[in-house]
Parts: structure tokens; sequence; C-alpha cells
């Protein structure tokens, strides 16, 4: 009988750190996922090609869109000056 006792604590420990081995292997995992993940700001990270390539997509999309803005607020001024010009011509034909 205590030969058996011991063999089924042997066994109960192996369980527990076999167990517990699997613990701290998923703790290390979670921890560098965790840092993969949430990247301090204050540290620069190096990019892949996928990351670059977007970046200049997304530049230039904003460069695009804020020179169709400019012409579009150029347009709109010169528009709007025309407008005023004509209303203060001198001599100005009326309509009745």
């Amino acid at each position: 009988m205590k030969k058996t006792k011991i063999k089924i604590d042997t066994v109960n420990m192996a369980i527990n750190l076999a167990i517990l081995g699997l613990l701290i292997y998923l703790a290390v995992a979670v921890k560098q996922l965790q840092d993969e993940v949430f990247w301090p700001d204050n540290v620069m990270r190096k990019a892949n090609d996928d990351q670059i390539s977007q970046v200049i997509e997304e530049k230039l999309y904003m460069g695009w869109n804020e020179q169709l803005n400019l012409e579009e607020n150029i347009r709109l001024f010169l528009n709007e000056a025309l407008d005023r010009a004509v209303e203060n011509w001198p001599g100005k034909p009326t309509l009745n």
C-alpha cells in the first residue's frame, strides 16, 4: 500500500510539473505576442515593404486630394472675384 501511495504521489507531481511548464510556456508566448501587438510609442518599429508602400500610397493620395482642393479653392475664389467685379462694374445695365 505504501509503494502504491508513492507511485500516485509521483504521478501527481509529474502532472503538476507538466501543467506548470505549460503555464510558463503560455505566459512567455502571451508576453511575446503582447510586445508585438502593443508596440511602445517612443520606440521606432521596423517597417516591411507592404507597410512602406501603403504609407507612400496614402501620402500620394493625400497630396492628390490637396491638389484638387487647392484647384477648387482657386476656381471658387476667381469666380467670386469675377462676380463682384461684374456687380460693381460702372454703367452696368439694369434689367427693368
